[in-house]
């Protein structure tokens, strides 16, 4: 009886754990407003564009700029999805078409791993100094909302999640 119950005690804060972490990583998602996305992968550095919260749905340009002598931006591999006017710098990544009609192909189109890898949320956007999008002719210009997967202190706290499972196992045996 006492094992079942250190065992339930045990599955109960790892729970909690990963409740917490899905809570917390959920939480920020519903934070998002009604911008178009810029979706950052830290562990790779890559960069995704969702336009399907831009005014019109779409996306007829964005300009990406960071702070001269800080970290740059990986150019040369960036993957330009609008066909029209580019800049691809160390301190300023930006594509502008009067025509588009947004990407083609979905709503999502990755940029590729033009970013520095391993920032949280408050080191990208302290990374970016300008980080703003035009979405249907005549919207203006509007912030891209910055999203950061996976969260790092998300994950902190999956694995945290595990912690007290495996030290209950450990004493059952």
């Amino acid at each position: 009886m006492k094992l079942f119950k250190m065992t339930q005690t045990c599955t109960s804060i790892a729970a909690a754990f990963v409740v917490l972490a899905l809570g917390a990583n959920a939480a920020l998602g519903a934070l998002a407003s009604d911008r178009a996305d810029l979706i950052y992968d830290s562990p790779t550095g890559n960069v995704t564009l969702d336009q399907a919260e831009a005014t019109g749905g779409i996306l007829t340009g964005y300009v990406l700029k960071n702070a001269v002598g800080g970290d740059d931006f990986n150019t040369g591999v960036a993957n330009f999805a609008l066909g029209g006017l580019t800049t691809d710098l160390p301190t300023d990544i930006s594509e502008a078409n009067l025509f588009s009609t947004g990407f083609t192909g979905g709503d999502q189109w990755s940029l590729g791993a033009i970013f520095p890898t391993g920032l949280d949320l408050s080191g990208l956007q302290s990374f970016l100094t300008e980080n703003s999008y035009v979405g249907e002719l005549g919207s203006g210009v509007h912030d891209l909302d910055l999203l950061v997967t996976p969260e790092p202190a998300t994950l902190l706290l999956l694995a945290l999640g595990f912690v007290p499972a495996l030290l209950c196992k450990g004493r059952r045996k």
